[in-house]
C-alpha cells in the first residue's frame, strides 16, 4: 500500500490529469499559466479524492493539498513523474 497506492495515484493525477490539462492549455495560455492551472486542478481533484474517501481533519486536508502542489510542481518543472511518486511514497 505504501508503494503501489502512491504510484497509481501519481500516475493518474499527475501523469494523466496534470499532463492532459497542461497539454490542452499550453498553446492558448502559455506554459507558465498552463502549468499553474494544471497543478491547481490536479491538486484540487487529488485533495477532493482524499476528503471524500476518508475522514480527515483540516490539517490533513492542508497536508494532502501541500503534497499535491509539491508533486505537481515536481512534474511540471522536471517533466518526469518519478520524483512525485517517490515524494508521495515517502509522505505515506
Amino acid at each position: 500500500g505504501v508503494v503501489i497506492a502512491p504510484a497509481v495515484e501519481e500516475l493518474f493525477f499527475r501523469g494523466v490529469i496534470l499532463v492532459s490539462i497542461f497539454t490542452l492549455t499550453r498553446r492558448a495560455a502559455g506554459p507558465v499559466v498552463a502549468g499553474v492551472a494544471a497543478a491547481l486542478v490536479s491538486t484540487g481533484l487529488f485533495t477532493l479524492l482524499h476528503v471524500v474517501t476518508a475522514e480527515v481533519s483540516i490539517a490533513d486536508v492542508a497536508s494532502v493539498a501541500l503534497l499535491g502542489v509539491t508533486a505537481s510542481s515536481i512534474v511540471v518543472l522536471t517533466g518526469r513523474i518519478w520524483g512525485a511518486v517517490l515524494l508521495h511514497a515517502v509522505y505515506n
